[in-house]
């Protein structure tokens, strides 16, 4: 006899269960890129490029407690940029997993999350780009000191690279505590210090460099990274447009020469009906051993560390979740031979 089959019923049903359980977003950005560096003739010339970005993650609710969920993007494999430059004759692009992740809440205040996830440290892009996306485990935790203030933390077994030999596997140990603070109805205070623990940087070379570290002989890192790392901001919502400033600064304790960095800018305008528009404005410094090169801004500077320079942007929303931006760029070395690369960006983005 012919195996039971479904009645069409029960799959609809189990479809619409299905459906119930799933939720997807994304993205969609083209990007004009114009760079110019100011650098000695024939070494590196100007580029001008148009690129794409693409993002599509999904989430499932498993049960009540847990939640799995994963992305694809476009780009090289790069792990501070998702972009994708038009060339090579037509050729087909590269698309990438950049999550894929599992995370289960044991309480209100706790979530535990395994796999390739969102960064889940507050932080500008002077340490993180924003399109890393960290692999290890997480603990974040939130408790709701008094109606006006949240206390949050969050803590981070990471693993950078595998070496197939136990003493030399690259990890970073990273702890991050601080504050939401609502010091009236129109003003929060955000703060929080974090400490990132760099294990075995120095025992190999890494899969992905940039420059401005101080490097051996082998491209291998001379320094540990032991970074101490505060971040604050300021968010007014007193007038009719919303402002905010916020600061970052970071030291490497571990004893490296030129081991600070800060950023410190402001933003006004936020970006979600019709006719909506912001700007913002802010100046960094990074010298060359404050944090490892490999994961800062891919855009200022090309990359890297052993930079200082401004940025400035303006938004504005065609319709909601519809948006075109214009970024430039001034960026210099901070020490050396002060090599100039300076950008325009004209972005244009589409979520859903």
């Amino acid at each position: 006899a012919p195996p039971e089959q479904a009645a069409p019923g029960k799959t609809i049903k189990r479809l619409a269960e299905l459906a119930d359980k799933l939720s997807f977003s994304g993205d969609l950005t083209f990007r004009w890129n114009s760079t110019w560096r100011h650098i000695p003739p024939g070494t590196q010339p100007d580029r001008h490029r148009q690129q794409v970005r693409f993002r599509l993650g999904g989430e499932y609710q498993f049960n009540d407690r847990t939640v799995i969920g994963a992305r694809l993007v476009t780009g090289a494999g790069d792990p501070t940029s998702n972009w994708q430059t038009f060339t090579n004759t037509f050729s087909g692009k590269n698309i990438f997993i950049d999550r894929v992740y599992v995370e289960y809440t044991v309480a209100d205040w706790l979530k535990l999350t395994g796999g390739k996830f969102n960064n889940p440290f507050r932080h500008t892009d002077l340490i993180w780009d924003s399109d890393v996306q960290p692999e290890g485990l997480t603990e974040r935790l939130s408790i709701r000191a008094s109606d006006d203030v949240s206390l949050f933390a969050n803590l981070g077994q990471l693993i950078i690279g595998e070496l197939n030999n136990d003493y030399n596997d690259q990890f970073l140990y990273a702890a991050q505590a601080g504050w939401k603070w609502k010091l009236n109805p129109k003003l929060q205070w955000v703060c929080s210090t974090t400490y990132y623990d760099y294990s075995n940087l120095s025992r190999a070379a890494l899969t992905w460099n940039d420059t401005g570290n101080t490097r051996l002989a082998g491209n291998v890192l001379r320094y540990d990274f032991n970074l101490f790392a505060l971040y604050t901001e300021l968010v007014s919502n007193r007038w009719a447009k919303p402002l905010k400033f916020y600061t970052e600064y970071v030291n490497n304790t571990s004893g490296a020469p030129r081991n600070e960095g800060c950023k410190i800018g402001g933003k006004i305008g936020s970006n979600e009906t019709t006719g909506d528009w912001s700007a913002g404005y802010a100046y960094r410094l990074l010298q060359a051993n404050a944090v490892p090169d490999m994961l800062t801004d891919g855009t200022f500077h090309g990359g890297g560390t052993n930079t200082k320079g401004h940025e400035a942007d303006v938004t504005y929303s065609i319709r909601p979740k519809w948006t075109v931006s214009v970024k430039g760029i001034i960026a210099k070395e901070d020490k050396g031979a002060t090599n100039e690369q300076n950008s325009l960006l004209a972005v244009m983005t589409w979520e859903f």
